[in-house]
């Protein structure tokens, strides 16, 4: 008999999990989580979130993505307070830069505002 080796959760269930809280009850919602401690970014720079999300995996520098639960990921991290999303254009040649532009699209202010 082969052991099945449990799958992880994608980063938006996590999230859904944490917020109902252990043995089903109630724990305060994101909304009502503070902002991820931040850091001011150079003497003028913005302030970015101590936490950043790694996005190369997003655009199959892996194996393969699913670009729903990238975005769905990446949307979920800035509602928890990140604000830092570690990208490249090299990432899936320039396909990384593009996805998150997709998830933020509409957004971006409260993501990226000093």
């Amino acid at each position: 008999m082969v052991k099945q080796t449990p799958r992880a959760l994608p980063f938006r269930d996590q999230l859904a999990a944490m917020a109902h809280g252990p043995h089903g009850r109630a724990a305060p919602i994101l909304e009502e989580m503070p902002l991820l401690e931040r850091t001011r970014l150079g003497a003028e720079g913005p302030a970015a979130s101590r936490i950043a999300l790694g996005c190369m995996g997003m655009s199959g520098m892996y194996g393969p993505s699913d670009e729903g639960e990238s975005i769905a990921t990446i949307q979920a991290a800035i509602d928890g307070g990140i604000n830092l999303l570690d990208t490249g254009d090299f990432y899936g040649m320039g396909h990384n830069e593009m996805l998150v532009g997709r998830a933020i699209q509409g957004g971006a202010t409260r993501c990226c505002s000093r």
